[in-house]
């Protein structure tokens, strides 16, 4: 649902569904509640891909950012 869509790849570190539709919300959640297989996978999936958004990350990446866009500038 909206947001940052590189946050989630579904089926792999999560279930994405579409916005404001209870009924694939309902779809996915009995999904992941009839596979375990896939709830435990989709769980470590996450937490690896949550390392790829630690505070000290993202700082460094936007300055990287703003540090490419002014020398692009100048």
């Amino acid at each position: 649902v909206g947001g940052n869509p590189e946050l989630i790849k579904d089926g792999v570190s999560g279930l994405t569904v579409p916005y404001n539709d209870a009924e694939a919300l309902e779809k996915a959640i009995q999904r992941l509640i009839q596979n375990n297989e896939l709830a435990a996978r989709i769980v470590a999936q996450a937490r690896v891909r949550t390392k790829d958004f630690n505070q000290q990350r993202v700082v460094e990446d936007f300055v990287t950012m703003l540090q490419t866009q002014v020398w692009k500038k100048n």
